[in-house]
């Protein structure tokens, strides 16, 4: 990867970590709801971006599905929740924005070992 290519990425991965800390933030369902379905169409995009320019810096094809599915039953929920008010409890579950956390912490390293290598 090119020096510009990896400050992209970082830069890709500094704004999905911005949405889901905002939606993490909200203070109660109703709330998260409208963010998770204001942001997550972005973070959705910027994901798929990341994957298509760096590919081989997600740990496989596995992890990116599991950072992919994270992201869908967020918006599931927070769809449903708009609707029936049984679902506020689910979306709020914080699991769900730690394990896409999780693995974009791990591309975020993965990044970090190129530069080391092409510093070498």
């Amino acid at each position: 990867m090119t020096n510009e290519e990896i400050l992209e990425a970082e830069r890709l991965i500094a704004g999905i970590k911005s949405d889901l800390a905002i939606i993490a933030g909200a203070t109660n369902a109703e709330e998260i709801a409208n963010l998770v379905l204001e942001k997550m169409p972005g973070v959705v995009g910027s994901v798929g971006q990341l994957w298509r320019d760096s590919r081989a810096k997600f740990e496989s094809a596995e992890e990116f599905s599991r950072v992919q599915n994270g992201m869908a039953i967020l918006l599931a929920f927070a769809d449903m929740a708009q609707r029936k008010p049984e679902y506020h409890k689910k979306l709020i579950t914080a699991i769900m924005v730690l394990r896409i956390g999780c693995g974009l912490d791990k591309v975020a390293q993965n990044l970090s070992a190129v530069k080391l290598q092409q510093g070498a």
